[in-house]
């Protein structure tokens, strides 16, 4: 469980450095240009997901083996 949290807390670090990459990008990129884009054109695209709703089913399994796990 340890290294899922640390796992966790990397990939969040990651993706904020990532993100504050891309702003310093965007930011310098917009500075130097002489047409202002339009804001869709700039904004990143929202990530689809392919995953369709969990089934209660696996819900209830996911839940007891949280319960199974946390009661030892």
């Amino acid at each position: 469980m340890f290294a899922a949290i640390v796992d966790g807390r990397t990939r969040r670090g990651r993706q904020e450095q990532e993100g504050r990459a891309w702003l310093a990008w965007t930011t310098a990129a917009l500075y130097r240009s002489k047409k202002f884009p339009k804001l869709k054109d700039v904004m990143p695209k929202a990530r689809k997901t392919t995953n369709g709703p969990q089934p209660w089913q696996q819900q209830l399994a996911i839940a007891r083996a949280w319960t199974q796990a946390l009661s030892r």
